[in-house]
């Protein structure tokens, strides 16, 4: 019996462990705008809610209002990283470039994709690290349209967005070894990804053709009753190199049954 009761605690503790490393290896991640402060807080507040990392920090950059440029020691703290804008974005393509080729996992979206001025310089605007090659951009009222991978992890409990508005790029050439995800209802590209970016070929980058700011804070936002947090959320975590969590982590165990086992019979 003590046998048995030696190897139970030591099996619970291994259970145990595993569970809070579940905890520990959810993805710490930044989100970097040249938009106002507030509007950058709505993305972060919905991504810190789905409960998918252990930490969400935003930075405002050039050319918002009060932007600084990012470091790359600072951007190396983070598992993926968020770039998009309302503003010109600066010049800071150098430092994505040198993130990605160490492995950092790199998400654009509007209007950091190009077809406005407002777009990434070309340090890390090239074909080398971009996914959707820069075209044109269009408004209008979309919905989710094709999915052509519902499988990819990307998609894994999303089904609904209404786009308000939606600026959106509209090319529909990719680079490289990408790959389109999903499309808008009007057949434009919502989300492409590109894998083994960089000079290591470890890093994933995905290009979300929407501007991420919600209703909550902008009347032409994607609307939020719709489910962008979570569509963000998983491109973030897939950048970041995992898929999407489980939706429960519970170390409380529902029910615990050992059956018979005689004493000095000691099983595993």
């Amino acid at each position: 019996m003590k046998t048995f009761l030696r190897t139970f605690l030591l099996t619970l503790s291994i259970a145990l462990l595993g569970a809070s490393s579940a905890f520990a290896v959810l993805p710490k991640i930044l989100i970097m705008g040249a938009e106002q402060g507030p509007w950058i807080a709505d993305i972060q507040t919905k991504l810190t809610n789905t409960g998918q990392f252990s930490g969400v920090d935003y930075q405002v950059v050039p050319s918002g209002p009060a932007g600084v440029a990012p470091t790359l020691s600072q951007l190396q703290g983070y598992g993926s990283v968020m770039v998009f804008s309302d503003y010109g974005m600066g010049t800071f393509g150098s430092v994505l470039a040198s993130y990605a080729d160490g492995g950092g996992g790199v998400v654009v979206a509007m209007f950091g994709l190009g077809g406005s001025g407002l777009s990434l310089d070309a340090s890390f605007n090239n074909s080398t690290y971009n996914v959707m090659t820069p075209g044109g951009y269009t408004t209008g009222t979309v919905t989710l349209g094709t999915v052509a991978m519902p499988s990819h992890p990307i998609m894994k409990n999303f089904s609904s967005l209404n786009g308000g508005i939606s600026f959106r790029n509209t090319s529909s050439t990719l680079n490289g070894s990408s790959y389109v995800i999903a499309s808008w209802s009007d057949g434009t590209i919502l989300v492409a990804a590109r894998e083994g970016v960089g000079a290591n070929g470890k890093a994933r980058r995905v290009d979300l053709n929407m501007f991420p700011c919600s209703s909550d804070v902008y009347a032409s936002g994607w609307v939020s009753s719709t489910q962008g947090a979570i569509l963000m959320a998983n491109i973030m975590t897939w950048a970041a190199g995992g898929g999407t969590p489980p939706s429960e982590l519970n170390l409380t165990p529902k029910s615990l049954n050992f059956g018979t086992i005689p004493p000095g019979s000691p099983v595993t």
